[in-house]
């Protein structure tokens, strides 16, 4: 896994990654956290998807830029496929957005099959990163007890 994310890594301008998330956040100037940055660092990484993290300088919101692991799977993950979730978890949040359920802000994607790869050489998502902790069943099950 380590030379995958390392080869999906070299395909990324990181510099217009904070260009387009400062002009996205009112000029805000932003930093990338790698992978290997962090102690956890498979939380960031799973079997569809490498995550990194963007920080602003201000400490205010903290994004992620969500990267299809195309070249992860063993029988390969089609290009087309990977852009098409992409677009779909994209418009599902914004619509999302829209009727006051609680969830990541998604602010730009990449299809680069349509060429709107902003200068950063890859499909992707920037979303905002949620702090809470992953949403479980459990929260549901709890709740339901009294049914």
């Amino acid at each position: 896994m380590a030379k995958e994310i390392t080869d999906l890594c070299a395909q990324i301008n990181y510099r217009a990654v904070c260009e387009l998330a400062s002009s996205l956040d009112s000029g805000k100037i932003c930093s990338i956290e790698h992978l290997s940055e962090f102690a956890w660092s498979g939380a960031l990484t799973g079997c569809a998807n490498y995550h990194a993290r963007i920080r602003f300088d201000d400490k205010s919101a903290t994004w992620l830029l969500r990267v299809p692991r195309i070249m992860g799977f063993a029988v390969g993950f089609p290009v087309h496929l990977a852009e098409y979730l992409i677009h779909s978890e994209f418009a599902t949040l914004k619509f999302l957005e829209t009727v006051g359920v609680p969830v990541p802000r998604a602010f730009s994607i990449s299809i680069t099959t349509q060429g709107t790869y902003r200068g950063i050489g890859i499909c992707f998502l920037l979303k905002e990163e949620l702090t809470e902790g992953p949403w479980g069943v459990e929260a549901v099950l709890v709740g339901m007890d009294g049914n």
